[in-house]
């Protein structure tokens, strides 16, 4: 996740600040009511979109876990996303088994 914001922050940037503004409101808020920027998906969960970025989430408890980014390539997520998205929550499961996981702060 950190490389590809790292790597929208140089192509997207205006989209990549647009995604800044969107998780400081998640962080103050929790998720957000707006489906054209937090749209549901399947199996719980959830898809960013500012502009051509997207971002995979899932909530668990009170917090907003984000899986990977992606930049948009067509309508419909791509099942390799959401694909992606399971083995990555399937790992932070088997690493947090309690939900304790570690909160990520942004470097100064």
């Amino acid at each position: 996740m950190k490389e590809f914001l790292n790597e929208v922050s140089l192509s997207h940037e205006e989209d990549f600040y647009k995604l800044e503004n969107v998780f400081d409101r998640m962080a103050d808020r929790g998720p957000l009511t707006n489906e054209d920027v937090f749209k549901p998906l399947r199996n719980g969960f959830y898809e960013i979109k500012v502009g051509v970025l997207r971002v995979i989430c899932f909530v668990r408890g009170n917090g907003i876990f984000c899986t990977h980014g992606f930049i948009k390539s067509s309508q419909r997520t791509p099942v390799e996303q959401i694909k992606t998205a399971n083995w990555i929550r399937a790992d932070y499961y088997l690493e947090y088994p309690q939900g304790n996981a570690p909160v990520v702060e942004d470097e100064p």
